[in-house]
């Protein structure tokens, strides 16, 4: 197994999540206030609070990446038991403006993030945090209709 390629695997999710989060799940954690999403990052799936959130895309695209960057260094994939991340988040700050008949959306973000890759032979761990303003309008409206005043 390639160890330096493995821990920047365990390096990149946290700082790929607090440099530009998927924009459909920003708008999900803003309606959730507060939680601990779960990513197993081999199967490409998710929950908040141990409960399955299928609407979130940060699993299924930290897998597509992962076999990507898997495949570009020479790692095999079948040697990694377990590719997971846990991102404790706290909204607040909530802004919804109107201008114009377009509603917009923002908020602060608080993420601390935590992910971990698991070989037989050793744990690669990495963890991150940041506090950050994010607009999520557009993804909102996707998700939810129009965009409700106050949320």
């Amino acid at each position: 197994m390639r160890r330096k390629v493995i821990q920047h695997f365990a390096n990149m999710f946290p700082q790929r999540f607090i440099d530009l989060p998927e924009g459909y799940d920003l708008a999900l954690l803003a309606r959730a206030k507060r939680g601990v999403p779960s990513f197993n990052l081999l199967e490409g799936t998710a929950s908040i609070d141990g409960v399955p959130e299928p609407l979130l895309r940060t699993a299924s695209s930290y897998r597509e990446w992962l076999h990507k960057e898997a495949a570009a260094h020479g790692v095999e994939l079948e040697g990694i038991r377990s590719a997971s991340m846990e991102v404790r988040f706290e909204v607040d700050a909530v802004e919804v403006e109107e201008s114009f008949g377009h509603v917009s959306h923002s908020a602060r973000f608080r993420f601390e993030c935590a992910s971990e890759l698991r070989t037989d032979e050793k744990s690669y761990t990495c963890e991150s945090s940041c506090e950050r303003q994010w607009g999520y309008g557009w993804y909102w409206e996707q998700l939810f209709g129009v965009p409700a005043r106050g949320i």
